[in-house]
């Protein structure tokens, strides 16, 4: 009786040690905690917009990283009038230097994604009314 109480003592211990171990696994749930702060800063330049007729045009577009990973966006020309800000809880890391981020305005939904180099960041968007754009920003400061 001793040997079988040790036996079943030493397999609960077991258990309830591996039911504790919340590290365990493959999958990793990081806290999303934005952009890393290597690419503060700010990135400006032209990108060409082709919206849903086709026409081509240019755009200028300046983005701001500021501390915090709040992430403003500013798009002139063409059709586009557009300045919003997200914040670090709506950005998507997609890889070390790639990132996501959905942001609704006047009605249409823009998927932005950027993609930081060493002195320029590529930024392309759609939006849910067929427009997209595309270019590299350099960073000014």
């Amino acid at each position: 009786m001793n040997r079988l109480s040790k036996i079943i003592i030493l397999f609960s211990s077991f258990f309830i040690c591996s039911c504790l171990n919340f590290n365990t696994g493959s999958l990793s749930f990081d806290s999303n905690n934005g952009i890393d702060d290597k690419y503060y800063g700010t990135y400006e330049g032209s990108i060409t917009v082709r919206e849903n007729n086709n026409l081509s045009s240019q755009a200028f577009v300046s983005v701001t990283l500021g501390s915090g990973s709040a992430l403003s966006i500013r798009m002139n020309g063409s059709l586009i009038n557009f300045y919003n800000t997200a914040y670090k809880e709506n950005i998507i890391k997609v890889s070390d230097n790639v990132y996501k981020v959905a942001i609704t305005s006047s009605g249409y939904k823009y998927d932005f994604t950027l993609s930081f180099n060493s002195s320029y960041m590529n930024f392309s968007f759609y939006a849910n009314n067929n427009t997209l754009g595309e270019g590299n920003l350099t960073k000014i400061r």
